[in-house]
């Protein structure tokens, strides 16, 4: 794959920051029109995830184990409960 084909299909920003969890990331790239599929967590800054992300009408990239573990450990945190 060129690297055109390859920038123009996927998108991906890295967080340096953990103070808001993934599932944030998520409405906010839904709100313009895009689906998380894959989330790198990387443990420079203290830690950082770096999230890729495609068009909604792009169906080729289901979300990755990487990203349903990462979801789970945060519903399991209480991360979307407000009195968490």
């Amino acid at each position: 794959m060129r690297l055109l084909e390859a920038t123009s299909s996927t998108l991906f920003t890295t967080s340096t920051t953990r103070t808001s969890p993934a599932h944030d990331r998520e409405d906010l790239s839904r709100a313009h029109g895009l689906t998380l599929f894959d989330v790198e967590e990387l443990w420079t800054h203290g830690g950082s995830l770096r999230i890729y992300a495609r068009h909604a009408s792009d169906s080729s990239r289901p979300a990755s184990s990487r990203l349903l573990a990462l979801r789970e450990r945060e519903d399991a945190g209480g991360y979307r409960r407000i009195e968490t």
